[in-house]
């Protein structure tokens, strides 16, 4: 069973993001007809959200949106925020992961 929660916002590449996610799924053992379908729903619902995310955004508003994908091989959690100003903490792990 292929597990996975991915945290995204609105500087998201959508095309990176979900070849990520299709190769980790296809790494697991999932098999590959099934790793493209959750992709591609993946990448359908990612970009309506950084779309959404990045003029929410540019007028000041937030937008946080928590999504799963499920079937009987894989469950996957999309956590997306958009607006939101990271904590201290969260500031100081991207710098230091170069991010």
């Amino acid at each position: 069973m292929f597990r996975a929660t991915v945290h995204l916002d609105e500087r998201a590449n959508v095309a990176d993001e979900t070849e990520s996610l299709r190769a980790g799924a296809e790494r697991s053992g999932l098999d590959p007809a099934v790793a493209n379908v959750l992709s591609a729903n993946f990448a359908e619902v990612l970009v309506s959200l950084v779309e959404n995310g990045r003029k929410l955004k540019a007028q000041g508003s937030q937008l946080d949106v928590t999504r799963k994908f499920e079937g009987k091989s894989y469950s996957v959690t999309l956590k997306f925020g958009a607006g939101s100003r990271p904590r201290f903490f969260a500031q100081l792990w991207r710098f230091l992961r170069g991010r």
